[in-house]
């Protein structure tokens, strides 16, 4: 995929299936990014997140590593930031996460 910016807001919702959301030269949403209710969902590649105009939610994905989205935040967080507020919730507090050749990979019981 070759987006780089969304100018409104981004939603990825009630996808059971979807296991990947790989948007990897994305830098920038105007809106807010919400990542909610994907139960299968496990990889979201963090390489080029910068900055995210209005609120990020990234909540209830099950299969999904809270350390993963936390490690988003704080990506996003030291670009140009997060316009509003923060909502990360109910997702995986079982799994560690660490780099491997300049990846963060999620390791998940």
């Amino acid at each position: 995929p070759s987006i780089t910016r969304v100018g409104g807001h981004l939603s990825v919702r009630f996808h059971n299936a979807l296991t990947s959301i790989d948007l990897p030269i994305l830098s920038s949403v105007g809106g807010y990014l919400r990542i909610r209710k994907n139960s299968a969902l496990t990889s979201l590649p963090l390489r080029a997140r910068k900055e995210v105009g209005g609120y990020l939610e990234l909540g209830a994905c099950e299969a999904f590593a809270q350390c993963l989205a936390d490690a988003l935040v704080k990506q996003v967080r030291a670009g140009k930031g997060i316009g509003g507020e923060v909502k990360i919730y109910s997702n995986n507090e079982s799994c560690t996460c660490e780099e491997l050749h300049g990846v963060l990979e999620a390791r998940c019981p």
